[in-house]
């Protein structure tokens, strides 16, 4: 554990960095900026209580933290920066607040988000950001501006394959943002890696799994 002293400004690059045994963080409320690799690879790392006042989280501050499933962010954040929360595979579920303004490319691959909400002040974004194979329900805001749906086919193809809900606002530009969501992709073979047409007709079934339905 670590016990930080009031007045405390900012967290250094790599000062916790490979804290194997570390389990609790608690910030004081005059943190401003955690940051690059602060907290990298503190494996037991489980649970993480960011008071308000904290304005930035640095590239890679807790990646490879791959116990950790439990974040509080304060309302005063502005920024998670490239790769934040990258590979912190235990991590399933976060409250984005809603004055954050920035979410930096891979900040949270590698997290198994069933859902996934962008604030209304984020004004680009990138899939690999957010990246999951798990991921069903994308939650974009009207005001976003720019959304670019990845530059990598592999990558890209795993997002779409689970995904089920998405609405991209008129007004949204980018690139990839075709009607599957697959750069250049008509042939839903190739999406679904399947030829046969009853393999097809299952992918997309399952699609709609769990989902409530709606009648007249």
């Amino acid at each position: 554990s670590i016990n930080f002293p009031e007045g405390l400004l900012e967290i250094g690059k790599g000062a916790f960095a490979h804290c194997g045994s570390l389990e609790i963080i608690n910030s004081p409320s005059s943190l401003l900026v955690i940051c690059k690799e602060a907290f990298l690879w503190c494996g037991k790392l489980v649970e993480i209580v960011l008071s308000e006042g904290l304005r930035e989280i640095g590239e890679e501050a807790f990646c490879q933290c791959k116990s950790l499933v439990k974040i509080n962010f304060p309302s005063t954040l502005k920024i998670i920066s490239e790769g934040a929360f990258m590979m912190c595979e235990g991590l399933v579920e976060v409250e984005l607040p809603e004055g954050l303004r920035e979410i930096g490319e891979y900040a949270f691959v590698g997290c198994e988000f069933p859902c996934f909400r962008i604030p209304p002040h984020v004004s680009k974004v990138k899939s690999i950001t957010f990246c999951c194979s798990s991921m069903c329900s994308l939650e974009v805001p009207e005001s976003l501006k720019r959304l670019d749906l990845g530059h990598r086919h592999n990558v890209q193809q795993s997002f779409v394959k689970s995904l089920r809900n998405v609405a991209i606002p008129p007004k949204c530009k980018g690139k990839n943002l075709t009607p599957n969501l697959i750069e250049g992709e008509g042939d839903l073979s190739k999406v679904f890696s399947s030829s046969r047409r009853r393999d097809l007709t299952k992918a997309l079934k399952r699609r709609f799994d769990g989902l409530p339905l709606h009648e007249k």
